[in-house]
């Protein structure tokens, strides 16, 4: 990836359902986990699966100075203060006095602390407002309540059941100015600005926003939408109740999370390189989200050579793709074996819904 796609805060959430992937990825107490560090929220919930050490990886070193954000955060605020300095509630205490004050002080690197004090208002707005993505979709929302109003808006989400989201998505939602206003987000010049042009170099998909229409009626007619955190966050701009959030901000999980923030390593670095400086055949689980959609064949067949070398015995990997089309390396299919018919199953289940593929690969002795 360019060096222009890296620095820039991509996301300030994460957009992959990290339920799937702790079931998919079946990770057992003392296993070593790599993952794409993202937004974070996901590294951080992998820290509830027992894993001995979650090492979390991005070429990008905003989204690394945000995982540290986050991680200083469990450590030092409770599950409340967490939501409030995050920018998911409103009221004291003051974003900016916690962050100088408790969070600040918690953060590990130096480049972190400086990233972060040069961004003072990001932290004031809560930094889950701050990635690219995220104020893509305050646009959306401005958008959506212009041509739904908040009361049709509400009432989706007042849903009782999935018989009762299809017949209101049918009768009052899935109407022209909402397909309109779908297409004019989610076309490649919109998410180009949203993320980067560099994203969409290898897209097979010729109609994206036609793509992402269909998600957007899956996601409202065949999942439930009143756990699902990532449409809340898409259509409210915050989570919905206390319990639909992400895994590790669950009240019931947050202790564990931080107890174990000691297991969590930050490396700012291509996956293949960070897989290169780890001991071979000890990762137990690779968590790779959609990065070999944005890569180049022969760099997606690097890290799958790293990926093997770094595997340890029954090693499973996770793979989306959003608009590329994706297969494993043909010299590496005998090795990663694709399971199925969890991969479709869990694939249905995902509650992000934006993504086309879902891969669990196990690699065979």
């Amino acid at each position: 990836m360019t060096a222009p796609a890296a620095l820039k805060l991509g996301y300030s959430l994460c957009w992959d359902d990290p339920a799937i992937d702790l079931e998919a990825l079946a990770i057992r107490p003392g296993d070593r986990v790599v993952t794409i560090a993202s937004a974070g929220c996901n590294a951080l919930s992998l820290l509830l699966s027992g894993a001995e050490r979650v090492t979390a990886v991005d070429y990008n070193p905003y989204q690394n100075a945000l995982l540290e954000l986050k991680a200083a955060a469990v450590a030092s605020l409770g599950r409340e203060e967490y939501l409030q300095f995050a920018g998911e509630t409103d009221g004291s205490p003051d974003r900016t006095a916690l962050f100088a004050g408790r969070v600040e002080p918690a953060l590990h690197s130096r480049e972190a602390r400086e990233f972060w004090a040069a961004r003072p208002e990001w932290i004031a707005a809560g930094v889950h407002r701050a990635g690219a993505l995220e104020r893509h979709f305050g646009l959306w929302r401005k958008l959506m309540r212009l041509i739904q109003g908040r009361r049709r808006i509400d009432a989706m989400f007042g849903c009782d059941g999935l018989e009762e989201q299809r017949r209101f998505f049918e009768d009052q939602w899935n109407r022209l100015p909402y397909r309109a206003v779908v297409r004019l987000f989610f076309n490649r010049t919109a998410l180009g600005w949203a993320k980067h042009p560099d994203h969409f170099r290898y897209v097979t998909e010729p109609d994206i926003a036609g793509n992402f229409l269909e998600k957007c009626r899956h996601a409202l007619t065949d999942l439930h939408i009143r756990d699902n955190y990532f449409l809340a966050q898409i259509f409210l701009g915050r989570y919905l109740d206390a319990k639909a959030v992400p895994p590790f901000l669950r009240e019931e999980n947050y202790p564990a999370v931080k107890e174990r923030l000691e297991r969590l390593t930050i490396v700012t670095a291509d996956m293949r390189s960070a897989l290169d400086q780890l001991p071979a055949g000890s990762v137990r689980a690779f968590y790779l989200s959609n990065i070999c959609e944005w890569l180049a064949d022969s760099q997606v067949d690097e890290i799958f050579e790293a990926m093997t070398r770094a595997a340890a015995t029954g090693a499973r990997a996770t793979l989306r793709t959003l608009l590329a089309e994706r297969a494993t390396p043909e010299r590496f299919r005998d090795r990663w074996r694709q399971l199925e018919p969890l991969s479709t199953e869990l694939r249905f289940r995902d509650r992000s819904f934006l993504y086309s593929t879902y891969r669990v690969l196990e690699l065979q002795t």
